[in-house]
């Protein structure tokens, strides 16, 4: 044979060898064009040619079990179980701790290994085919409320460590020149490392395993030590002679004594480890707020309109209030101090509501109304929404301007005259307030939608609520998080409105009607699943054998409804015209019930159970049908 013949034999092994790789790689690619390739795993399952929704059922079994199981922490003889959501007898403080995203771990199976380059394709599909490749679990975690959560379960447990500390008695004796200043030493303290136990919690959830957690305590030491701060008390009494400081505000003048000044003295340690002795801002103004803020402060009173035949037809004027700004004054009072001054002037702002020429805001007919109906809520429930419509009314948005329900309502808490509802953590029954918020935001969404405006910001309740049928058109809110957030995209200011009749609640929106017309379908309700069993947990809360309950259970459900703005040709800002689908995913949802431990069933041990709900990321079905 010669050698041209040997090198074109050679040739036609490497062109055949090629082909049927290329062959081969086509083959795979069409094989598992719409399945997870060999060698992928979730769990304990082998994710090798199956399709999306087959990898979603198997991901929803895993998650079950973080349901009805929960996590478990330890520590010492202490055991706490918790799952996904807070339950509560109200169900707008039913909340979650941990959400699942079922479709976008499936989606990652699905996708993994099939992006655009072709070599590293390759690379990744032999690995995973000799050494398998474990899906993670995508999923969302509230770490700072699980943190808090953890720590109001075992800080009775723990024993922090306690720096040096500056004890400071004044000696009221005029005789005496000196006061009675010592340092108090330090404390080595022991605490439970949340962080790590946080950590173990992510990576189990990650790999979709049973999880119990011993959480692990660590030696707590100070910051500050006596051996270091004895030579500040000179230092300390140089500053007490500066007392009384004396406060202005226009002719009038308030004294912190002696006695008020050495309580905002404290030891701190800086950034580069020098100890100071530093002025305590807390301390100042805790003094602001109970001693001369009372003193100062006058609310404004708002402008006023009169609606005649559905048209704002003029204003009152309003009357301008003041307002001791704490934040800024106790900075200046504390770089006064730093200079050595004891006379500093107080910051007082004028609080006004603009009213030159109101008519002129755009404030002429209303351009949205939402609506929804609270029969059969409770009476602290029904307080709550009147408090929170009532924060809002009269409420003025820019144009531009992005609305925050939770910014706009402020604090909720007694202060604010809102009422408390039963939470459940654990075997223990909270009070918490918030309750009947959430009717205000599915008010606030459905108005906003009925005005056409852009939603930036809006999230569904974890499971249905009779309150806010049809399922679909709901909007959740929990302080700091979820919000409802909308952006005032008209040409001119926004006004809010409510009204109660009876148990409806109705919120208006006055601007002017720039001609775009909204409108929404009416909600599509889909893959209704059974809730599991009610729920009984052991408490010491109840009598004995007494059973309290939270709501019903309810069906889990899909929803999903389009909305759709149109704007008018011509437009002066030339808006294009939007349409946008708006998803929710309801949770099965399971009755959970306190039950008074009996006295024979005392356990050795504490375990504690918070109850459990899946929330998972808005999906849109395989296949769309009404209830």
């Amino acid at each position: 044979m010669n050698l041209f013949l040997k090198h074109k034999i050679k040739f036609i092994i490497f062109i055949v060898i090629i082909a049927s790789l290329v062959f081969a790689y086509f083959s795979y690619n069409e094989f598992y064009k719409n399945k997870a390739i060999a060698g992928l795993s979730f769990a304990n399952y082998n994710l090798s040619g199956r399709e999306q929704q087959e990898i979603e059922n198997l991901i929803n079994k895993e998650i079950e079990k973080y349901n009805n199981e929960g996590v478990t922490f330890y520590y010492q003889d202490k055991k706490t179980t918790f799952t996904p959501t807070i339950s509560s007898f109200e169900p707008d403080l039913a909340y979650p701790i941990i959400s699942f995203n079922t479709k976008k771990t499936a989606e990652n199976a699905i996708n993994f290994a099939k992006d655009k380059s072709f070599l590293r394709n390759i690379v990744k599909r032999f690995n995973t085919l000799i050494n398998g490749k474990e899906i993670n679990l995508i999923y969302n975690l509230e770490e700072v409320k699980i943190k808090e959560l953890l720590k109001s379960k075992y800080q009775e447990l723990e024993y922090p460590a306690q720096d040096a500390k500056l004890i400071i008695e004044i000696n009221k004796d005029e005789d005496e020149k000196e006061n009675n200043i010592y340092i108090e030493k330090e404390k080595i303290g022991k605490v439970i490392n949340y962080e790590k136990a946080i950590s173990a919690l992510k990576n189990g959830l990650s790999l979709a395993q049973d999880i119990s957690i011993q959480l692990k305590d660590q030696t707590d030491y100070p910051q500050i030590y006596k051996e270091d701060v004895e030579n500040k008390i000179n230092e300390v009494n140089e500053l007490l002679k500066l007392s009384p400081i004396s406060l202005y505000h226009e002719n009038r003048e308030w004294l912190a004594s002696k006695e008020d000044f050495a309580k905002w003295l404290n030891l701190k340690k800086e950034n580069n480890k020098k100890i100071i002795i530093d002025i305590n801002k807390d301390k100042i103004k805790e003094f602001l707020a109970k001693e001369i803020a009372p003193n100062i402060d006058k609310e404004p009173v708002k402008a006023d309109f009169v609606i005649d035949n559905g048209k704002v037809q003029e204003f009152q004027l309003a009357e301008k209030g003041l307002n001791l700004e704490i934040d800024k004054t106790t900075e200046i009072i504390k770089e006064n101090i730093k200079d050595k001054s004891s006379k500093i002037d107080l910051v007082v702002s004028s609080i006004n509501y603009d009213t030159s020429d109101n008519l002129n805001l755009g404030i002429k007919e209303i351009i949205g109304t939402g609506h929804s109906n609270y029969a059969g809520s409770p009476a602290n429930r029904r307080h709550n929404i009147r408090v929170g419509a009532e924060s809002l009314n009269g409420l003025l948005i820019k144009p531009g301007q992005e609305f925050s329900l939770v910014q706009s309502l402020g604090d909720i808490d007694a202060e604010n005259n809102y009422l408390p509802e039963l939470v459940i953590k654990g075997n223990e029954t909270v009070p918490e307030y918030g309750g009947g918020l959430c009717q205000i935001g599915t008010t606030v969404f459905r108005t906003a939608l009925d005005a056409g405006l852009e939603i930036t910001e809006r999230r569904n309740h974890s499971y249905r609520v009779s309150y806010y049928e049809p399922a679909g058109t709901d909007a959740t809110i929990y302080d700091p998080k979820p919000d409802f957030r909308f952006l005032n995209d008209t040409p001119n200011h926004i006004m809010i409105q409510y009204r109660i009749e009876g148990s409806d609640l109705y919120f208006d929106f006055w601007g002017t009607d720039d001609g775009r017309q909204a409108s929404t379908t009416y909600p599509v309700i889909y893959n209704i699943k059974s809730p599991p069993p009610t729920k009984y947990v052991e408490t010491e809360d109840l009598e004995p054998g007494k059973v309290k309950c939270t709501e019903s259970a309810h069906n889990g459900a899909d929803a999903y409804f389009d909305y759709t703005v149109v704007y008018p040709e011509g437009n002066d800002n030339q808006k294009e015209n939007k349409e946008r689908r708006f998803y929710s995913r309801y949770m099965p949802w399971q009755e959970v019930c306190l039950i008074g431990k009996e006295e024979e069933k005392t356990a050795t041990s504490t375990e504690e159970v918070i109850t459990d709900e899946n929330n998972e990321e808005n999906t849109e079905p395989e296949s769309e049908s009404s209830e």
